[in-house]
């Protein structure tokens, strides 16, 4: 996960969310991006006079509140608070430096960190501190998590307030950098317990895991599952397997996986398959669906955004994304770079004669369309032109899926009144001894 895949996946979920709860607040910088997005913020920060400057900072923003209190799992308890030597005690804790932080083994060499002072502070629970201050825990869905060792403390001081959580952003470690500082395992543990999904590992010792409540994606399961989209996929794989493409031990890169129903069509071939999708709803469908799975990968991939995988796949699989995109010249471009052998391309398109995109608007709340909210009808004759600008075969099929959304006839004018889709193979090599296959646009398909 590149970081700007994080911020991308970030920015998804705070346009998504109804409101944060930070915790380990500091000095609030990140305040005016929350402003911007007009979301309601809760601070929460333990040290007294960095507190005060918290106030301060965020003032002007009538959505935001800032909050004084140590979080963790009991309340009242005194607490010896270590401050730290860095950037106004930014990593100061309840738990003195380890030594990947001090020691001999430390990430921040040049910083020379250390405790330099300590205060002693009370302890108090999350939900208690939300109780007395009547805050509905409801209305900050989003919780930002930094507390320098002791978040799983903050969170068994939660209670009932961690299920109103769909989110979570959230540093880990997973040697000590903190000394008793809780660890990746264990935490991963407690919160996946508690249902929440991390989207991806850390990849560093001290990093930062973004969480999705398994819950919240069942909206996205069950619009993907309902009986049209499973009829659908059922048509789409039917017909795949009958032209009669070698699809078998292959390295595939699917496209816009959605939850990942096409994707078992390789993995049953013994295919090994890179499965990338741009929601992070639909991704944690992906992480939870193939974790398991050995010749599955899941990445998550905005095929609007220039995108470099430094690697060829034999078989690029894209059915039902192009369509959803508001830069599909692009996406053929990049999707062609990536291809070492076969482009299996599946879009709505448009009726007509003539080489043209259509723009469209979509609502890019729903997780079945445009991530962005604009994405396009092309005609035939326009992803012709693309494919054959990049691919020295391009084909279409004899055939047409069974299903009322792919029509036999193209030499009449209709109104789109409904989807209306088509099939496309851009291949680097000859296939014109394939006889479901034919080197130009079809006027009349069969089923």
């Amino acid at each position: 996960m590149t970081p700007k895949d994080k911020t991308d996946l970030l920015a998804q979920v705070l346009k998504a969310s109804k409101g944060i709860l930070h915790l380990g607040a500091h000095y609030g910088q990140e305040a005016a991006s929350y402003a911007s997005q007009n979301k309601p913020v809760v601070w929460v920060e333990a040290m007294p006079d960095i507190y005060k400057k918290l106030a301060q900072n965020i003032a002007e923003y009538s959505q935001q509140k800032a909050l004084c209190a140590l979080l963790g799992d009991v309340n009242g308890k005194q607490n010896t608070f270590y401050i730290s030597n860095n950037s106004n005690g930014v990593s100061s804790s309840i738990y003195e430096f380890g030594s990947y932080a001090a020691g001999d083994h430390s990430l921040w060499p040049e910083l020379g960190l250390t405790m330099i002072d300590s205060i002693t502070l009370p302890m108090l629970r999350l939900d208690s501190l939300l109780t007395a201050n009547a805050i509905d825990a409801e209305q900050y869905d989003y919780w930002i998590i930094d507390l320098q060792g002791a978040e799983l403390l903050a969170l068994k001081g939660a209670g009932e307030s961690l299920t109103k959580c769909t989110a979570m952003y959230i540093e880990v470690s997973t040697a000590e950098v903190y000394k008793g500082g809780v660890l990746w395992p264990i935490l991963q543990d407690y919160l996946f317990k508690n249902g929440l999904i991390p989207l991806w590992q850390p990849s560093n010792i001290h990093d930062d895991i973004l969480f999705i409540r398994e819950t919240t994606l069942d909206a996205a399961k069950a619009k993907f599952h309902s009986t049209p989209y499973l009829r659908h996929n059922q048509r789409h794989l039917e017909h795949l397997a009958s032209l009669g493409l070698a699809l078998a031990h292959k390295s595939v890169l699917e496209i816009g996986a959605g939850v990942g129903d096409h994707s078992t069509f390789y993995l049953d071939r013994e295919c090994s398959v890179l499965i990338t999708e741009g929601r992070y709803e639909n991704l944690a469908q992906l992480q939870i669906r193939y974790v398991n799975e050995p010749k599955a990968r899941v990445k998550f991939l905005d095929v609007d955004q220039p995108f470099n995988l430094a690697q060829q796949f034999e078989v690029v699989h894209c059915y039902g994304l192009l369509y959803h995109l508001n830069n599909p010249l692009n996406a053929i471009k990049q999707l062609a770079e990536h291809t070492e052998g076969l482009l299996i391309l599946e879009t709505c398109v448009s009726y007509g004669n003539e080489a043209e995109i259509n723009p469209v608007n979509e609502d890019n709340l729903d997780v079945t369309q445009a991530l962005h909210g604009l994405g396009c009808r092309p005609t035939r004759p326009w992803i012709w032109e693309q494919l054959t600008a990049n691919f020295p075969y391009v084909y279409s099929t004899v055939t047409q899926p069974a299903h009322k959304e792919f029509p036999l006839l193209w030499d009449i004018t209709l109104e789109n009144t409904t989807l209306t889709r088509a099939v496309f193979i851009a291949s680097r090599f000859d296939l014109s001894a394939n006889k479901n296959l034919i080197p130009y646009l079809p006027t009349s398909q069969a089923r």
